[in-house]
């Protein structure tokens, strides 16, 4: 029974010995393949830490300014029996005038201005009436109608 566990670590121990041999081998095989030299190709580079805008490449597309066009559509009061004129201001999300003009109450106007690119909605005042008005593909529409939240009317008792 000895001569049969002395075989058997004899064996374990022989092929220990063979499998460092493989491991060692095998780790030289791999650090001699595994390490390569870059060719010092800068045409797909990327500069992390830029000290210049000559450094940087972009699109032919792209667009450096953080601002964009918006429309703002004033819908004309035609049926009031007389002519209120006044500034018409729109105020961003921190309550920066961003564009101002002088318009009257019966005419239909377009007003173009240039704003932060990510104004999705505005406060746009003319006097007394102030209003959000929510931009869509940078297009928004204003009217002189008065929000009217109801809030002093009684609710029916029926």
């Amino acid at each position: 029974m000895t001569k049969l566990v002395g075989l058997s670590l004899g064996m374990v121990i022989e092929n220990f010995q063979k499998m460092q041999k493989f491991i060692v081998l095998g780790f030289l095989a791999l650090s001699l393949f595994s390490c390569k030299k870059d060719d010092g190709d800068a045409s797909g580079a990327i500069v992390s830490n830029p000290t210049s805008f000559q450094e940087i490449t972009v699109g032919p597309n792209f667009n450096w300014s953080t601002q964009t066009e918006y429309s703002l559509q004033v819908i004309a009061m035609k049926n009031m029996p007389y002519t209120r004129n006044n500034y018409l201001k729109v105020f961003d999300q921190d309550s920066n005038v961003v564009f101002q003009a002088l318009i009257s109450t019966r005419d239909n106007k377009v007003l173009n201005f240039r704003a932060e690119r990510d104004l999705s909605n505005a406060i746009v005042s003319f006097g007394s009436i102030s209003k959000e008005v929510i931009f869509t593909n940078n297009r928004g529409e204003f009217d002189f109608i008065p929000f009217d939240d109801q809030s002093d009317v009684e609710p029916d008792t029926e």
